[in-house]
């Protein structure tokens, strides 16, 4: 086995094949005499080795030896002369409070302090003379708030274990850029405690998060001793840090991407937890976009379907001995469902594939693609069953789903066609769907009388007992129709697959699969709730949902323990940011706190934004502002020129509101030769970006007629338009935290009023 914790230069061009032909080689026979493995004279760590990588270059190493093990932690590739210079300094430490291994570098004798690189700058598009530019300022120091907090390097040393050396360093910090500078040359885990502190965490909430403990003298590893410093690299602060390479592919994925951490989904101590953890019921996490809810989920779906960790006690459903329990791992679309299962080869290419739903293993796929196969599957008498039980309606043949469009049209219709129709906000085709759908098929309702006792939680407006009487006949006659055309709804199609599934468990006595993962379950709707709730049996480990609720774009606000889904105290926010930089994420977060409703998870709790930090640091947003809408199609032009010729691999999104203006944009890009087939620019609405990611980003179009659209608004009772405004906030929010680096705002006219 090969450690890997590359501290030297990058490596590039044909050394990256050389450097992974030689620690393929270590990996398979380290005595190897090719190698040329040799200890280094007067090393400050006598386990310092160098290798030959080639008549140039060579690797230095650290070997690490026991009566069952030998294994070398690659420390880097360096010219050779340079390799025989840093070599000698180079050491394996033991933090004296937590016992977390790191690696130092001591100075050279003599050395002077290194300069400081020189700050990136930001990319600014060609503009015109009279072009408007907004850029957002640079902030303070986060290290203020650390001070302010009352931490001082002795208590955090004292308390966590951070050099105080490292800590005055951090704080003599005077602006952003600054401390997020100094952050980059500490252990991961050392820049996560102070962008922790920075945050408002506790200690105790830092040291829970990165799994550490204080320890007495006696309980601290021992750094001279090989066997000790094998099992403190296991130490999931530590993990962040090291990697342990267990064969070729591996290591080929690893020398390939350049990045040591890059080729593998990588796992925070914080998602560790939740990705290994065995728990009693449902359980879930939270966090704001790029906050790795993916990647927990990932990992767990695949913990659960080869029973690893603490999870390998949990039995399946069926009570069989079988080669792996049914898993199922789902989201809300079919294009990120085929993302998921592109990710989890990534993860585990060899993970077991169920060969169909229910069988064992695990099986990717999304929602609706998933209530569609079952409902086919049953039988004629079972759908016909299921229908009248579910929906109340009689169905023929196999259902067929109802466009959006002709959804509102029937609703319009089925309003015209009543005696006595509800008035006021009740009469809106966008209020009857909702009703239909969130109290409705949430409830399992069939019929008036059902319908006149329900609780309305959340709803907005209310009903008397008229009124709903009113609202039922319109329902009524909806569901007539549909059953005379064959067409329902999405959230009536996952009622009856819901039905489909009860009827099924109950005669055959099972449940079709052992746990089920959500990806993005802010977006499912009631029925989709329903189907998910009668997929598995409640009981340990059955439903683990991701979910943010500042993403929630399409479904409605949805209590989950309404459907038998219960995670309080089983529920962990994460507020790390891997994806946007410390500035873009600043600024998205602004988007979401312009809300004047407040933001609910599937708990019916507030969900804040406070804690939330990123990783990483880049260029401040910057927001053009133009006089008519051909002006700002130039400036577009111009951004993404300006992006393609200082960086021609960047993956460029080009991000806009309505499929036309995407179409406008596309357009003028192709004709410039700047998008098409071979292109790294990607044209394409806020909604179709969800779960993607780019390098630079320029959102189009966010004027006061696109965000919110206004005839969307059009006709809808204050309920339904505060929370049509507040998924419009959220589809902003997404938009903006898809880019990495660059985030440019192009505003045709008057801005956005959710714009902060």
């Amino acid at each position: 086995m090969v450690i890997l914790n590359d501290i030297g230069p990058k490596t590039d061009g044909s050394l990256k094949k050389q450097v992974y032909d030689f620690l393929q080689k270590l990996q398979q026979n380290p005595a190897s005499p090719s190698l040329h493995i040799e200890p280094v004279h007067s090393a400050a760590d006598r386990r310092i080795r160098t290798g030959r990588v080639n008549d140039q270059f060579r690797a230095v190493l650290l070997e690490l030896q026991g009566s069952d093990f030998h294994q070398f932690m690659y420390l880097g590739t360096w010219n050779h002369d340079d390799a025989y210079r840093k070599a000698p300094r180079i050491r394996l430490d033991i933090n004296p409070v937590n016992g977390i291994p790191s690696v130092v570098v001591d100075p050279a004798p003599a050395e002077a302090p290194a300069e400081a690189p020189a700050p990136v700058p930001a990319p600014v598009p060609a503009q015109t003379p009279d072009t408007p530019v907004q850029e957002i300022p640079a902030q303070e120091s986060p290290a203020r708030d650390i001070i302010a907090a009352g931490f001082t390097p002795e208590t955090i040393e004292r308390e966590i274990g951070v050099s105080p050396t490292v800590t005055r360093r951090v704080l003599a910090t005077t602006t952003e850029p600054e401390f997020a500078e100094e952050l980059k040359t500490l252990p991961r885990w050392v820049a996560d405690t102070f962008e922790g502190l920075a945050a408002g965490f506790s200690v105790e909430e830092i040291r829970d998060e990165l799994s550490i403990e204080i320890l007495d003298e006696g309980e601290l590893p021992d750094v001279t001793d090989d066997a000790d410093v094998i099992r403190s690299l296991q130490h999931p602060a530590a993990r962040m840090e090291f990697d342990f390479i267990e064969n070729d592919e591996d290591l080929r994925r690893a020398i390939e991407d350049g990045d040591f951490n890059a080729w593998r989904v990588y796992l925070h101590p914080s998602q560790q937890k939740l990705a290994e953890k065995s728990f009693n019921g449902s359980a879930r996490v939270t966090g704001g976009a790029g906050t790795g809810k993916t990647v927990v989920a990932l990992h767990r779906a695949n913990n659960l379907v080869l029973r690893k960790g603490d999870l390998a006690e949990v039995g399946n459903v069926f009570g069989e001995d079988r080669p792996a329990p049914a898993v199922l791992l789902t989201t809300y679309t079919t294009p990120l469902s085929t993302a998921l299962k592109a990710q989890m080869n990534q993860l585990n290419r060899f993970y077991p594939e169920a060969s169909t739903p229910g069988e064992p293993g695990l099986w990717i796929a999304g929602i609706d693609k998933l209530i569609w196969h079952e409902i086919k599957l049953a039988s004629q008498d079972d759908r016909e069953a299921a229908a009248r039980e579910a929906l109340g309606i009689t169905l023929s043949s196999v259902p067929q789903y109802l466009s959006d469009k002709d959804r509102d049209n029937r609703w319009q219709e089925s309003l015209d066609q009543v005696d006595t129709p509800p008035r006021g906000e009740a009469a809106g085709i966008r209020f009857l769907a909702e009703e239909y759908e969130t109290v409705v098929i949430a409830n399992g309702i069939t019929d008036l009388a059902g319908y006149l006792r329900v609780p309305r939680p959340g709803r907005g407006t209310a009903l008397n007992r008229a009124a709903r009487k009113q609202v039922w006949s319109v329902i009524e006659t909806f569901l007539a129709k549909c059953g005379i055309y064959g067409t329902i709804g999405y959230a009536a199609m996952a009622a009856l697959g819901a039905r489909i599934l009860e009827n099924r468990a109950q005669t055959e006595g099972h449940r079709l699969f052992d746990h089920i993962v959500i990806d993005e379950a802010q977006d499912f709707h009631a029925g989709h709730w329903r189907f998910l709730r009668a997929a598995v049996a409640a009981g340990p480990n059955d439903i683990f949902l991701a979910e943010d609720s500042h993403q929630r774009i399409y479904g409605a606000k949805l209590v989950l323990s309404r459907f038998g889904i219960e995670t309080r105290g089983r529920s962990r926010r994460l507020t790390l940011n891997y994806r946007t930089t410390r500035e873009n994420l600043g600024y998205a977060v602004q988007i979401l706190n312009g809300s004047t409703d407040a933001w609910t998870d599937s708990s019916g709790d507030e969900d804040s934004t406070s804690g939330y930090r990123s990783v990483r640091s880049g260029p401040r947003p910057q927001i053009l502002t133009f006089p008519d809408d051909g002006a700002e199609l130039n400036g577009v032009v111009e951004v993404v020129r300006n992006w393609t010729i200082s960086d021609p691999e960047a993956q460029i999104g080009v991000l806009t509101r309505t499929n036309r203006i995407a179409q406008k944009v596309s357009d003028a890009l192709h004709d410039r030769d700047l998008a098409g087939k071979d292109s790294n620019v990607s044209v394409v609405t806020m909604h179709k970006a969800k779960g993607l990611e780019f390098n630079n980003v320029v959102l189009v179009g966010i004027d006061d007629r696109s965000l919110p659209l206004a005839w969307s608004l059009k006709g809808l009772g204050q309920h339904e338009r505060d929370d049509e405004i507040q998924k419009e906030r959220a589809l902003l929010y997404v938009a903006a935290s898809r880019a990495r680096d660059a985030l440019v705002i192009t505003v045709p006219g008057q801005r956005s009023a959710l714009l902060p």
